[in-house]
C-alpha cells in the first residue's frame, strides 16, 4: 500500500499526479478504530465469490437482455453495438452505465429498465463486505445490492435505491442532475460530518452523490484505489475541494483484501475461498422471470419500443447505417413513427448529408407532425446551406414560447434562440451577437445536459466572434464537468472549440485554463487532444466533429508541415459534409496554403468555397469575407495587385469594425502594417492587450512565429 497525506489542494493534486500506477511498496492494515464511517462503491462488490458485474459489463448486459427480447432485430445488429462498446476501452469509456440507462429511457420505461439490476441478487458476500460488517461503523454506498446487510451490517445507507425496491433505484443521468433528496442529504451528513471517513471501491462518477460527500465536511479522509487504477476527472476534484477545505486527506494505494487483512477469522476466510472457487470467471446471468419480462409484449407498441430503445444506443454510438437500417420497417403507433423519423434524419445529418435529413423530415404528410419537427428542420436547413430559411424557423419557435415560456414550448424557444444566436455569427452581425449574449438568461430547469452544453459551445463561439476570448474560455470551463453527461458528438464539438479558441487567443489550453481562474481544469487540458479523439471515434468517423478535430490538431500543430498532414487527413471526411462544415475546412485549408507560399492551392481552395458549380446553397456571408480577405492578403505581394489588394483591405477593416468584430479587425489593421501601409500607435497595441487580444498583439509587433500566422481562426 502507498499513502500520501496532505491538508492542502496543491498537494492532494500533486499526490495524485505522482501515485498512478505506482506499485505496492508496503502494506498496513487498515483497522475499524481509525474510522468513524466507511463509504463504499461498486468496486468491493466486484471480488469474488461475489463477482458483480462493473458498470461497463452491466451496460453489456443490458444491451444483450433488450435484443435477445427482440427477434426482429437483426443479431449482427446487436453484435456489432456490443463490439463497439467491448472496444479498446475509448469506445467503452464513453458510454457509461447511467447514459446508457438515459438514452434507452427515452424510449422504455423506466421501471422496466433497472430490473437489468436484478442481476444483482443472490450473490454471495465477499471478504470486504464481512470485514466491513464486521467493524461495526456507519456504512453509506451507492450500491443497490443488499450484501453488506446479508454479511451482518446493521447500518446501511444506500444513497442510490436498493433492488428490492426498483421504484428507489437511481440510474439515469436525469436523476443524478436532480441530485439527492434533502432527506438522503440530511442522512449522509449526520454520519460522514467531521468524521474520520475511509472511502472504498468508489470511482465518483455520479454527480449527485460526490459533491455532498464533500459539503458534509469530514475532517479526515482515507481514499482508496488499487495499485495502477488511474482516479477518475471526478474523485480528483473530489479530493482537491476536500484538501482545499482544511480535511486531512490520505490517499492509499492497494487491494481491499490486502488493506483489511486480519479483519475475519480463519473459518470464515476458507468458506470464502471455497465459494470463490465455484464461481471464478462468471458471466454476467440474467435472472429468467427478467428476461421474461421484456420478452411479453404487454402492449401493442412494446416491440416498437425495444427497438427504437436500442436504435438510440446505435446512434449514440455512431453506427449510423445499422440504426437507419433497423428503422426501415413499418410503424404502428404514430410517436414511434415520428421518433424514427427524427432519429433517421439525425443520423443523416450526423453522416454530413443534411439534404437527405430534410427530406426525410419532410417526407409526412401530418401536419400536426410537420409542427412538431420544425425544430429539426431548422437545424438541417441550416447545415445544408441556408441560413436565412432557418432564421425564419427558429424566430417561429421563439414566438411560439410566449404562450408556455417555462415549460416544453420554452425549451425549444431557447434552443431556437441559441441558433439564431449562430445565424447572426455567421452573417457578421457582431454587434447583436454581443447584446443577445449579454443579457442569456440562465437555463430553466427542463434543460438537458446535453442541450446546456451545446448552448454553452454556441455561446463561447460567439464571445469568439466578437473578439472576448477569456469569456469564450470561461464559458466553457464552466461546462467541463457536465462533458461526460452529454453525448459523444456534443463531448467533441465542445472539446474542439476549446482547442480552436485558445488557440486564438494564443494560448495552449492548459494556459487559457489558467488564465481564466479554473487551474483544477488543468489536467484536463493536458489530456485534451486525447479526449476528443475519443469522442470523435465514439461519434463516428463521417462527422464534422472529426473534421473540426482535425482542424485543431492543425492549429496546434508545430509546424507548418504537420499542421498541413493534420489537414489533409481529414481532406476525406471535408469533402463528404455539406455547407458551413466544408467551408470551415476549405479556408482553414487556404490560409494554411497562403502561410505557407503556396498562392495556387490557396487560390484552388478559396474558389472552392466561392463556386456556385460545386455547392447547393451560397457561402454565407462570413465565408465570403474570409474568402475576400485571404484573396486580398495574397495579392500584397504581387506589384500589380498590391493597391487593389490594400484597398480591398481597408473596406473589409471598416466592415468588421463596423459589424462589432473588432479582433478581426484589429488583425487586418495588423496585416496592413507589417506591409508599410498603416501605422499602429504604442496606446492601440496596449488598447488590443488589455482586451486580450495576444495573437493581434504579437502579430502587430512581429512576434508571432511564421507557423502561427494563421488569420482564419479568428472566425
Amino acid at each position: 500500500m502507498l499513502a500520501t497525506r496532505c491538508r492542502c489542494g496543491r498537494g492532494v493534486r500533486r499526490a495524485i499526479g505522482s501515485m498512478a500506477g505506482a506499485p505496492v511498496t508496503s502494506v498496513r492494515r487498515l483497522v475499524a478504530d481509525d474510522f468513524d464511517a466507511v463509504f463504499v462503491g461498486a468496486g468491493i462488490s466486484i471480488p469474488a465469490p461475489s463477482t458483480l458485474p462493473s458498470g461497463d459489463r452491466l451496460a453489456r448486459a443490458a444491451i444483450q437482455w433488450i435484443g435477445d427480447a427482440e427477434p426482429s432485430l437483426s443479431p449482427d445488429a446487436i453484435a456489432g453495438v456490443l463490439e463497439r462498446m467491448e472496444g479498446d476501452g475509448a469506445l467503452a469509456e464513453g458510454l457509461r452505465l447511467e447514459e446508457l440507462m438515459e438514452v434507452m429511457h427515452h424510449s422504455l420505461d423506466l421501471i422496466d429498465l433497472v430490473r437489468i439490476y436484478d442481476v444483482l441478487k443472490d450473490a454471495p458476500v465477499n471478504f470486504i463486505h464481512r470485514a466491513l460488517a464486521g467493524w461495526g461503523s456507519p456504512l453509506v454506498t451507492v450500491n443497490m445490492d443488499r450484501l453488506l446487510e446479508d454479511a451482518g451490517a446493521a447500518d446501511v445507507l444506500h444513497l442510490h435505491g436498493t433492488v428490492d425496491e426498483p421504484g428507489s433505484i437511481v440510474t439515469t443521468i436525469s436523476q443524478y442532475l436532480r441530485g439527492l433528496s434533502p432527506e438522503m442529504c440530511g442522512q449522509l451528513r449526520a454520519r460522514v460530518e467531521g468524521s474520520r471517513l475511509l472511502v472504498m471501491g468508489y470511482s465518483a462518477r455520479d454527480r449527485d452523490v460526490w459533491p455532498e460527500l464533500v459539503a458534509a465536511r469530514p475532517r479526515h479522509v482515507t481514499w482508496t484505489a488499487p495499485v495502477g487504477e488511474v482516479l477518475s476527472d471526478e474523485a480528483r476534484e473530489a479530493l482537491r475541494l476536500l484538501g482545499d477545505q482544511g480535511c486531512d486527506v490520505a490517499v492509499v494505494r492497494g487491494y481491499g483484501q490486502d488493506l483489511l487483512a486480519g479483519a475475519v477469522d480463519g473459518p470464515v476466510m476458507e468458506e470464502l475461498r471455497h465459494v470463490a472457487s465455484t464461481r471464478a470467471n462468471r458471466e454476467v446471468e440474467v435472472p429468467q422471470d427478467t428476461v421474461e419480462l421484456m420478452r411479453r409484449d404487454r402492449d401493442p407498441g412494446f416491440s416498437e419500443k425495444r427497438v427504437l430503445a436500442l436504435v438510440r444506443v446505435m446512434v449514440e454510438l455512431g453506427m449510423y447505417p445499422e440504426a437507419i437500417a433497423s428503422m426501415r420497417r413499418p410503424w404502428v403507433s404514430a410517436k414511434a413513427r415520428e421518433d424514427a423519423a427524427r432519429l433517421t434524419a439525425r443520423c443523416h445529418r450526423r453522416q454530413g448529408r443534411p439534404s437527405q435529413a430534410l427530406r426525410t423530415l419532410l417526407s409526412t404528410a401530418d401536419p400536426r407532425i410537420l409542427g412538431a419537427r420544425i425544430s429539426e428542420i431548422s437545424i438541417n436547413v441550416a447545415f445544408a446551406g441556408h441560413p436565412r430559411a432557418a432564421e425564419l424557423l427558429d424566430r417561429i419557435l421563439v414566438m411560439q414560447a410566449g404562450k408556455d415560456p417555462r415549460g416544453r414550448r420554452g425549451v425549444i424557444a431557447r434552443r431556437a434562440r441559441v441558433r439564431l444566436v449562430q445565424r447572426l455569427m455567421t452573417s457578421g452581425r457582431g454587434a447583436r451577437v454581443d447584446a443577445l449574449v449579454r443579457r442569456w438568461d440562465p437555463p430553466p430547469s427542463g434543460f438537458g445536459q446535453g442541450e446546456l452544453v451545446d448552448e454553452a459551445t454556441w455561446l463561447a463561439d460567439a464571445r469568439r466572434t466578437v473578439g472576448d476570448y477569456r469569456g469564450a474560455i470561461t464559458i466553457l470551463a464552466e461546462i467541463m464537468p457536465s462533458l461526460p453527461y452529454a453525448d459523444a458528438s456534443q463531448q467533441a464539438y465542445a472539446l474542439a472549440k476549446t482547442a480552436e479558441i485558445a488557440a486564438v487567443w494564443g494560448r495552449s489550453p492548459a494556459e487559457a485554463f489558467l488564465e481564466t481562474g479554473f487551474p483544477q481544469l488543468q489536467a484536463t487540458a493536458g489530456d485534451l487532444d486525447a479526449r476528443m479523439q475519443r469522442a470523435v471515434a465514439l461519434a463516428g468517423a463521417r462527422r464534422g466533429e472529426a473534421l473540426m478535430a482535425g482542424v485543431s490538431a492543425a492549429l496546434h500543430a508545430t509546424s507548418g508541415a504537420s499542421a498541413r498532414d493534420e489537414l489533409e487527413r481529414v481532406r476525406g471526411i471535408a469533402e463528404s459534409v455539406e455547407g458551413q462544415l466544408y467551408d470551415y475546412f476549405l479556408l482553414h485549408s487556404a490560409e494554411r496554403y497562403r502561410v505557407d507560399g503556396d498562392v495556387d492551392a490557396c487560390r484552388r481552395e478559396v474558389d472552392a468555397v466561392l463556386s456556385r458549380r460545386t455547392r447547393k446553397a451560397p457561402p454565407c456571408w462570413l465565408s465570403r469575407h474570409a474568402a475576400a480577405v485571404i484573396t486580398a492578403t495574397c495579392e500584397l505581394d504581387d506589384p500589380d495587385g498590391a493597391r487593389r489588394a490594400v484597398a480591398r483591405l481597408r473596406r473589409l477593416e471598416r466592415t468588421y469594425r463596423r459589424r462589432g468584430m473588432g479582433a478581426t479587425a484589429a488583425w487586418l489593421t495588423a496585416t496592413l502594417a507589417r506591409a508599410g501601409h498603416a501605422t499602429i500607435s504604442p496606446r492601440e497595441i496596449a488598447r488590443w492587450g488589455h482586451r486580450g487580444w495576444h495573437r493581434e498583439v504579437a502579430y502587430a509587433t512581429g512576434g508571432l512565429d511564421q507557423d502561427r500566422l494563421n488569420w482564419i481562426v479568428n472566425l
